[in-house]
């Protein structure tokens, strides 16, 4: 599999700040899911300028329960699950493309700096 298979998910509000640059480090995914839960700056409209980007709203139901609806919704069975001022690296991305992401049973983690 490669990076295409692959599903971030993000849950997002109020992240102009730092959404585009999480965003631009993504472009090589299949799918970004951005779940916003009700910004009111820029958020949607810099989601909404990401060609991989699936963007879903709803409301906050808390942290656990949010990003598990919002991985629910991914198109691939392979999730990455980041935040929205998180920055996945080349070598990072370099790593997961390399994976056999073939086993169901397998998961991976990621140290975060």
């Amino acid at each position: 599999m490669s990076l295409a298979d692959v599903s971030v998910v993000i849950i997002v509000r109020d992240a102009e700040d730092t959404l585009a640059v999480a965003l631009q480090s993504l472009v090589d995914f299949g799918e970004v899911l951005v779940y916003d839960n009700g910004s009111t700056d820029r958020t949607v409209e810099i989601a909404n300028s990401f060609e991989n980007v699936n963007l879903q709203q709803g409301e906050f139901i808390g942290f656990g329960k949010t990003k598990s609806l919002a991985t629910s919704l991914a198109k691939y069975d392979w999730t990455l699950s980041l935040d929205a001022d998180e920055a996945v690296t080349g070598e990072l991305r370099d790593s997961i493309d390399a994976l056999a992401l073939d086993d169901p049973d397998t998961a991976y983690q990621i140290e975060r700096h």
